[in-house]
């Protein structure tokens, strides 16, 4: 019986509590911005490409500091793949022997380009 009655009181007091309580509405206002991503492929292969050509301009300012000429884009390309073909060359010393001979002739095809593109 008196856990009948506890129960009892226990309900009745939730209910006056839950009376007290006012009703607040909450309203949240957002502000809609402009998207800066891009929605298309081209858009996308736009901002890689510039993103990309940062450091090759870096690049291609210090080929030409180091030349004391003027050196393009595609020269500066060029030069890069040399220095790549010639480190992979150089410490591929674990590889297969075929893997290595393919990495020294890459190096010498880089390095005869870079000759014919800065004898223009």
């Amino acid at each position: 019986m008196e856990m009948l009655f506890l129960c009892l009181r226990v309900s009745l007091h939730r209910k006056r509590n839950n009376q007290n309580h006012t009703v607040m509405e909450k309203n949240i206002t957002l502000k809609q911005s402009r998207c800066t991503c891009p929605t298309s492929f081209s858009t996308v292969v736009k901002v890689v490409r510039n993103i990309i050509n940062v450091p090759m301009e870096w690049f291609r300012n210090y080929y030409s500091a180091i030349l004391e000429r003027e050196v393009s884009m595609a020269l500066t390309r060029q030069l890069l793949q040399a220095q790549v073909a010639f480190v992979l060359s150089v410490f591929a010393c674990g590889c297969h022997f075929l893997l290595h001979v393919a990495l020294c002739a890459w190096f010498g095809m880089a390095v005869l380009k870079c000759r014919r593109m800065l004898r223009k």
